[in-house]
């Protein structure tokens, strides 16, 4: 039960740190250019990763012993539907675009979320005005 204890910490932290660069991304933290083809060529080695343990994950949820010990079978299950969200939810990520607010953009920094959110429906209702008229 330690180890399992130890998991859900540790999968909350890893929560807590992907929260957290959200945060950081909305007050201006900047994502270089540079750093972006690393980060793509990470996420799809994660995902290949990914798709390996939960194959190897129902492979062993198939095995005899497992489904006569519920206790382990439970936690597998948690482990793997877990694992099977994160993985859903990193090929949507994938295929989405994102707002970045530049680290130089004091304004938005200084004037808070309420600000950054009419700027952004005002540039995003100019730019459908313009497309429309262009």
């Amino acid at each position: 039960m330690k180890r399992v204890m130890q998991r859900f910490r540790l999968d909350s932290q890893r929560h807590i740190n992907m929260l957290q660069a959200v945060i950081d991304v909305v007050e201006g933290e900047d994502v270089f250019i540079e750093d972006k083809k690393e980060l793509h060529e990470s996420l799809e080695k994660h995902l290949a990763l990914e798709a390996e343990a939960l194959k190897r994950a129902n492979k062993v949820l198939s095995k005899q012993i497992i489904n006569e010990t519920q206790g382990l079978k439970t936690l597998l299950e948690i482990w793997r539907d877990d694992e099977r969200r994160h993985h859903k939810a990193l090929r949507e990520l994938t295929k989405k675009t994102f707002y970045h607010i530049s680290a130089t953009d004091m304004v938005a920094i200084f004037k808070g979320e309420e600000f950054l959110e009419e700027r952004y429906l005002k540039a995003k209702q100019f730019k459908e005005k313009m497309s429309q008229t262009g």
